[in-house]
């Protein structure tokens, strides 16, 4: 399983992510473009130690990669692998994003999908209604 963590890494650039975010973001959805943007910046942080570099790298990679388990032009699924192997990278990461790194992915959100960008909720940031449950716990 590491060797497959590894071979992904090796993919990872910051204009190889760049290029395919822009290319796939309108398909992709506010959700994959939320997360790939949120792993971009932890991957270009100083502060983040490097097995979780390593772990962002590989998700990274993976999304780049064109051939992977489910093609992204397969109409609704396409990207449902690439979430699912992003989404658990920024899952184990979490904890290293700033509020800078907020600030800058909803930016960057705003400026490709306008106003509907602020419905999108990233990491660290539960909604309203969650907390106000979690507190009546």
């Amino acid at each position: 399983m590491k060797k497959r963590v590894i071979d992904f890494a090796a993919f990872y650039a910051p204009d190889a992510v760049m290029a395919v975010l822009n290319r796939a973001f309108s398909k992709a959805g506010m959700n994959v473009t939320a997360t790939v943007l949120q792993l971009f910046y932890l991957a270009r942080s100083p502060e983040v130690p490097l097995w979780a570099k390593t772990a962002i790298f590989a998700a990274l990679g993976y999304f780049v990669v064109t051939p992977d388990a489910i093609p992204d032009v397969a109409p609704v699924l396409g990207f449902t692998d690439d979430l699912a192997v992003l989404a658990s990278a920024l899952t184990g990461v979490a904890s290293y994003v700033t509020p800078e790194m907020r600030h800058k992915v909803r930016e960057r959100l705003q400026g490709w999908f306008g106003k509907s960008a602020e419905e999108v909720v990233l990491v660290d940031e539960t909604p309203l209604a969650l907390q106000d449950r979690s507190a009546d716990a």
